[in-house]
């Protein structure tokens, strides 16, 4: 029985992925492109479900990267399509997508083990579901309001000293909500959004591999000279956030998680989730955390002990917007209006 790793085609993680998986197994890990529209080398009848002739019902493991609950009403985004018109394209997409989806369905229910099946994007497209699947667990997730009444959500606001939004489906990161946010973004015929009281604490992302944390990480905190420098990645000892070994193994139980990535604020309390991402985005972590988390993510499918974190990790990461160029934005949003 051998792994196999989906993913889009030049992915750098999966690439990595099943180099490792390769080096520790001591045989090659299957790599297949998986596109959009392209021509599935798939079989399924009562026997097997094989691609490009692997049987994926009895891999000992699957990845399955850049594969997520896609909406059928709501286009992925895209650069290239001109949404003034119909696009035939999203059709034959979503096609592709069904097929692919009812696939990796029948794989999951024939018992294999992957990193993470289909389900687990199902239960999680909606951001607010698996907060609520956590604190009904008893763990410690955020209570979030998700509205499009401006009234609800003025009282949200006005409950919490900060309170931050985001898109229920998670196309964007939490940010802070103030009037000017509720009077842009909250109305009967807008989508609802998520609202959530700021906890005290420090931003935290947990990589978390069989239910173990292979890699804490946090940010520096920015330098305040006009230099322009790149975000910096700190690596975090798991075992100096209170609560966080117990907690990310419980979620991850909770949500049938295999392979996962959590947000959250950590105090001396403990740690208070904020999102969960059942296919975190890697090609844009620095080269030293995509090798680490790509040895661990091959050695927990193994069946290997999850490998320790490099020691005092401080990686920079190109950021699109560095911070004198936020200013500029800010200061050109301050005084567009003026006289």
């Amino acid at each position: 029985m051998s792994f196999v790793v989906f993913s889009p085609r030049d992915a750098v993680f999966a690439g990595l992925l099943a180099e490792r998986l390769a080096t520790l197994n001591g045989a090659p890990a299957e790599h297949f492109a998986v596109e959009p529209r392209q021509e599935a080398p798939a079989s399924v009848d009562g026997v097997a479900l094989t691609w490009g002739g692997v049987r994926l019902d009895a891999a000992r493991g699957i990845y399955v990267g850049g594969f997520r609950y896609e909406d059928p009403v709501l286009p992925p985004p895209s650069l290239e399509a001109d949404w003034s018109f119909w696009q035939s394209r999203h059709v034959l997409r979503q096609q592709s997508y069904s097929f692919m989806w009812s696939l990796l369905s029948r794989v999951e229910a024939a018992g294999a083990r992957l990193y993470n099946p289909p389900s687990a994007h199902l239960n999680l497209f909606c951001r607010q579901r698996p907060l609520d699947q956590l604190r009904a667990a008893g763990l410690p997730a955020v209570a979030t309001t998700l509205t499009n009444d401006p009234a609800m959500a003025a009282e949200a606001q006005a409950r919490h000293q900060t309170t931050v939004w985001r898109p229920a489906n998670g196309r964007a990161a939490w940010q802070v909500f103030r009037d000017k946010q509720r009077q842009h973004l909250v109305g009967a015929d807008r989508p609802p959004v998520l609202l959530a009281p700021a906890a005290p604490g420090v931003l935290v992302r947990l990589y978390v591999v069989n239910g173990e944390i292979a890699l804490a990480l946090t940010a520096a905190p920015p330098a305040r000279d006009a230099v322009e420098r790149f975000e910096v990645l700190l690596g975090v000892d798991p075992a100096t956030l209170p609560g966080a070994t117990d907690a990310a193994r419980r979620a991850t139980e909770v949500l049938n998680l295999n392979w996962a990535i959590l947000t959250a604020l950590s105090d001396d309390d403990g740690v208070t989730f904020y999102d969960v991402d059942p296919d975190p985005a890697m090609d844009d972590l620095p080269a030293a955390v995509q090798a680490h988390l790509a040895d661990a993510l091959a050695c927990g499918m193994i069946g290997r002990p999850i490998p320790a974190a490099p020691a005092a990790l401080r990686e920079p990461r190109d950021t699109l917007l560095l911070r004198r160029m936020l200013v500029i934005q800010f200061e050109m949003e301050a005084t567009k209006h003026a006289p």
